[in-house]
């Protein structure tokens, strides 16, 4: 957020009209980092030495990056039009609007988030996690760029820090960003730095050891050093992790990320099957023989029980993460530069499969369920997994027109699979779009200003009217009237949560006695008790008759403005709210008024 606001700042933009610029400029940043990243890996890929002669544009592997990261939805579309389909072929009932919200509460039973980055930008709301996704995809591309060379480590050695130094500076704005994100980048980056110093060093020895430990260092010493007056004020509240009481049922998974399993899991075979990834193993004698054997048993023994036992996803991810770290141990076998490509794809693979797995191990404390948890790991092997799979899908349909080992019908079959798959994919984005678009006051309003709404809007609050424009109006005075940092009471919307409880605070920017509770409540775990404090003074001040409680609630908070409107009618008694009237020996008095709304000021001068 506090980049976005800079560039407002800057801008000398209305944040109304400034947050609508602000979600499609982060949207296309993010489609156009996919697709520079997967068409660079493409080209090089085309001309390094590979077995593989791919006659399509590195373009098209660009463009399905693009698609895969940003537009693509789950499975989630698909599944409830085929429900619908279903519904009327057997009753004739018609089809119920699309629910574009379902595919964001994808595992049922419990509470979590399984937003993607389309859900995310479509939904609007400028978060986080979705602020970050262009970060996080520079991170791949710093990844990558260290792997295939970009870094000389022949070059002096203050070269090689500046470049380093450099990526801790993106991998430590992580942190600030969406600190989720920076352990998984940050293992991410350190991973092809020492990769990639092992692959120039050729084999593992004290030197290795001591040149990849002062890269990583630097990166990691950069990344938190840059950011230390961020780190210095960053209160973390209930920190840690705990055994997960919840596990994701494998269909789930599947129709979470289905797209992305069917590619790796293709790529995975193909490679293992094919002639070229296994014309260096060694012949295999009787003991290796027995000892692969045991291994094999041992290993479809284990995953059966963890299937068993309601880790059938874990396994399922388990599975392919061996698969993928046996053929990146047999690509780092090989001294060929085209290997390093292979590489980073399965470094992306196993770090999406490993944030699967960590999932249904682990859950953030002080989660809801794994509501976070997943919400925020989740979205991190979306992108993952998409990068990779862009360029999976390209190298696959390459490899598998040239050599048809497999058979005309089971290569027919694999491309009727996926695209059937990629149709599937593209449901949310045509029909969750025009349900988003139709979820608002009016769909008649076209424009950037993200604040047009209250002038006609009325908000219905248990079927009681509570027209806006009057707010909008008193607001606009407010912005003009009120300095920076002057603090404003307002009412709250307890206990309800989804209300239109601060508003004033909300599109003037200036700090109330409380915000939302519910955010209050999850971000300051540890100030739970002062939460409740707050609320309950925010309702003694206007629900009580007395005014030296008032005025003692309202010196006590430093308020600045206090705000009277049909929102605090609604919820707090007018016996209460009269008392502001006659509280000019207080300091109070009225500055503001129009047909529903008044605004008193605060003046601590004036106070007896």
């Amino acid at each position: 957020q506090f980049i976005i606001g800079t560039f407002i700042k800057a801008s000398g933009i209305l944040p109304e009209t400034a947050v609508n610029l602000a979600i499609p400029t982060l949207f296309a940043a993010s489609i156009s980092a996919a697709f520079c990243l997967v068409y660079n890996l493409s080209s090089k890929m085309t001309d390094s030495r590979s077995p593989i002669a791919i006659p399509f544009s590195p373009i098209w592997a660009g463009l399905f990056a693009s698609f895969f990261v940003g537009v693509a939805g789950n499975l989630g579309g698909a599944m409830q039009l085929l429900k619908s389909l279903i519904a009327w072929l057997k009753t004739g009932a018609s089809f119920p609007p699309f629910d574009y919200w379902s595919p964001s509460r994808m595992i049922p039973d419990q509470i979590a988030i399984t937003e993607f980055p389309f859900w995310s930008f479509l939904f609007a709301d400028p978060h986080a996690h979705m602020i970050a996704i262009p970060f996080t995809l520079l991170c791949i591309g710093l990844a990558f760029s260290t792997l295939v060379g970009s870094i000389s480590f022949k070059a002096a050695w203050w070269q090689q820090a500046a470049y380093l130094t450099l990526i801790g500076i993106v991998v430590g704005s992580l942190f600030a960003i969406n600190s989720w994100d920076y352990p998984t980048y940050l293992s991410l980056v350190a991973l092809t730095v020492i990769i990639a110093y092992f692959l120039y060093h050729q084999r593992v020895c004290l030197d290795f050891i001591k040149g990849a430990f002062w890269r990583v260092a630097l990166i990691l010493l950069t990344s938190y050093l840059a950011f230390h007056p961020f780190h210095s004020r960053f209160v973390v509240f209930n920190g840690g992790i705990h055994l997960s009481d919840f596990q994701t049922d494998t269909i789930h998974y599947l129709g979470i990320n289905g797209l992305f399993l069917f590619l790796i899991a293709s790529y995975l075979l193909f490679e293992i099957y094919s002639l070229s990834a296994l014309s260096s193993v060694r012949p295999v004698t009787r003991l290796r023989k027995s000892l692969l054997l045991a291994m094999t048993v041992t290993l479809i023994t284990t995953i059966a029980y963890m299937s068993m036992v309601g880790y059938g996803t874990v396994a399922l991810l388990f599975s392919l993460s061996l698969l993928s770290l046996l053929l990146l141990v047999r690509r780092l076998a090989t001294a060929d530069d085209s290997q390093h490509y292979h590489v980073f794809l399965l470094l992306l693979i196993l770090g999406g499969l490993g944030l699967g797995i960590a999932v249904d191990l682990i859950t953030a404390n002080n989660d809801i369920d794994r509501m976070n948890t997943i919400f925020k790991l989740y979205l991190q092997s979306w992108v993952l997994y998409a990068i990779a799979s862009a360029g999976l899908l390209w190298y696959l349909t390459a490899s598998l027109l040239r050599f048809r080992f497999y058979g005309r019908w089971l290569f027919s079959f694999w491309i009727a699979t996926f695209c059937l798959l990629l149709i599937s994919v593209s449901i949310f984005p045509l029909l969750g779009t025009k349900a988003r678009l139709s979820d608002r006051f009016s769909t008649d309003f076209t424009g950037l200003d993200g604040a047009a709404f209250m002038t006609q809007a009325v908000y219905l609050d248990d079927d009681n009217p509570l027209p806006l424009a009057d707010d909008w109006e008193a607001i606009k005075w407010l912005r003009k009237t009120a300095p920076n940092y002057q603090v404003i009471a307002e009412g709250t919307t307890e206990p309800h949560l989804y209300r239109w409880g601060g508003r004033f605070s909300i599109y003037t920017g200036l700090p109330s006695i409380i915000g939302w509770s519910w955010h209050q409540t999850q971000q300051r775990g540890g100030g739970e008790r002062r939460i409740q404090q707050r609320l309950s003074d925010v309702k003694s001040l206007y629900s009580t008759t007395n005014e030296s409680i008032a005025a003692d609630i309202l010196h006590m908070y430093d308020v600045d403005y206090l705000v009277i409107g049909d929102l605090e009618r609604l919820y707090y008694p007018q016996s209460g709210l009269a008392k502001f009237e006659s509280m000019d020996k207080y300091g109070v008095s009225k500055i503001y008024v129009n047909n529903s709304v008044s605004i008193y000021q605060i003046s601590t001068s004036d106070a007896v």
